[in-house]
């Protein structure tokens, strides 16, 4: 199953996505800011799977999995992944401000939510899925993706560091951060949307 779950979490992603997407949290809003949540984690797996105990003459080199995990939340507010940190309001004339912020430096604990973090295993997790299947890369960013209700008409970084980048597309922003820049101690990001 394990290796069917990235062919599948890649054709269910929109149109446009790329196998950045497999390590991400998606965040869709609703316009009373509520909503859903999906996380895409590469992890690594020390348990055999159900087919190695059931396989014989099979010298097993390396197991991982693509972990997808989906659930709803009351208040955007009030959402919290590890030690990233979700706020919203809205103000007297409608326009709805998020602030995401995300803590950086060797302390952090919230990649490990999301990818294998040494790159080492994070390679061998990603050897189990067929060989050319993913790019080397996929797990050494980290996608954090909004989905709004209406036409997000900003969004941007108090700061932006090296290996961090944003893109907005209509009612779809995307921070993207490499794990070099989540372990590079400095102050957190704070990323702000406003719909």
């Amino acid at each position: 199953m394990a290796c069917l779950l990235p062919a599948l979490l890649l054709a269910a992603a929109p149109a446009g996505c790329d196998e950045g997407d497999a390590v991400a949290v998606r965040i869709r809003v609703d316009a009373d800011l509520t909503g859903q949540v999906t996380t895409c984690s590469l992890q690594r797996l020390e348990a055999p799977g159900p087919a190695e105990g059931a396989a014989a003459g099979v010298d097993w080199q390396a197991r991982g999995a693509l972990v997808a995990s989906t659930g709803r939340f009351a208040a955007l507010s009030g959402l919290r992944l590890g030690e990233i940190t979700f706020a919203a309001s809205r103000n007297a004339e409608g326009i709805t401000v998020v602030q995401i912020t995300v803590p950086r430096g060797l302390d952090v604990q919230w990649p490990r939510l999301l990818t294998v973090v040494k790159k080492d295993e994070r390679e061998q997790a990603l050897s189990t899925f067929e060989p050319g299947g993913f790019s080397k890369k996929l797990g050494a960013t980290a996608r954090i993706v909004v989905e709004a209700p209406g036409t997000i008409v900003s969004s941007g970084l108090r700061e932006s560091p090296r290996g961090v980048d944003g893109t907005l597309e209509k009612r779809r922003a995307t921070l993207t951060i490499d794990l070099t820049a989540a372990y590079t101690d400095g102050p957190p990001l704070v990323w702000h949307l406003t719909w």
